[in-house]
């Protein structure tokens, strides 16, 4: 199957700490997915948190993802054993787990993703295998999603290092809002108390190496290069709605 193949590109440049970008959607349309993945970005997040998604957009959103070779991400909701399975039997290469509170709470998510005996999931035919073309084959060849837990509250960062040393994580995510409000202070992504975090993140990301990830809300590509330059290698650039606003502010 190319989507391992392009799965396994990207699990070995996070391994690398190989700088890899991609698009984050809010907007639950076909069509802006098929334009924001021919652009240069490796994979797509849709945000299923903050926006809604229904099962027949999702599988859509793949599709038109994926019929320009990237590879279909999402951020989950409540990461639950029945979206979980949906997503991953709607096509989606990567998952993006919120609200992370330690090590633990993770494992109990991962044993979700897996099939028997690793984990728990049942399989059956779904547009992940081709409706039973493929099914075999994708049995056979144990294929998993890029697993990124979120890192965006206190909890989990006091537990970074167990939750680091957990093999199946190809990279973890800062969430730099809902840090800093976990924090206490909110929105204050600038603040020296902030930047101090995610020195100390970056730090230990590198000692356990694992790849270590930022959600660039501003769609600069100057910011862009800069935290490469500082040494996060998974970026979600932006965000669908973040770039419509800022293109229409007129003044």
């Amino acid at each position: 199957m190319n989507k391992i193949k392009n799965i396994n590109i990207i699990r070995k440049k996070l391994k690398n700490n190989k700088p890899s970008i991609g698009a984050w959607m809010q907007i639950p349309s076909p069509s802006l997915a098929e334009i924001i993945s021919s652009q240069n970005f490796e994979w797509v997040v849709i945000d299923l948190e903050h926006s809604q998604f229904n099962p027949e957009a999702i599988k859509n959103i793949f599709r038109a993802i994926e019929l320009n070779g990237k590879i279909p991400f999402a951020r989950l909701k409540s990461n639950s054993e029945d979206e979980i399975k949906t997503l991953l039997e709607c096509g989606a290469g990567g998952l993006i787990f919120p609200n992370i509170k330690n090590s633990n709470h993770l494992k109990k998510i991962l044993e979700k993703i897996y099939l028997p005996p690793k984990g728990s999931r049942g399989v059956g035919f779904s547009r992940a295998n081709l409706y039973g073309k493929d099914f075999y084959n994708y049995v056979n060849k144990n294929y998993y999603p890029i697993i990124i837990p979120m890192i965006e509250n206190i909890e989990a960062l006091n537990d970074i290092d167990n939750i680091l040393k957990i093999k199946e994580v190809d990279s973890t995510l800062i969430g730099p809002y809902d840090l800093s409000s976990s924090m206490g202070i909110v929105g204050k992504i600038q603040s020296q108390k902030f930047l101090k975090t995610l020195n100390f993140y970056l730090n230990i990301s590198k000692k356990y190496n694992k790849a270590s990830g930022i959600h660039l809300i501003d769609p600069s590509n100057i910011k862009l290069k800069s935290l490469i330059k500082k040494g996060f290698s998974f970026i979600p650039f932006s965000l669908d709605v973040r770039i419509i606003s800022e293109f229409y502010n007129i003044k």
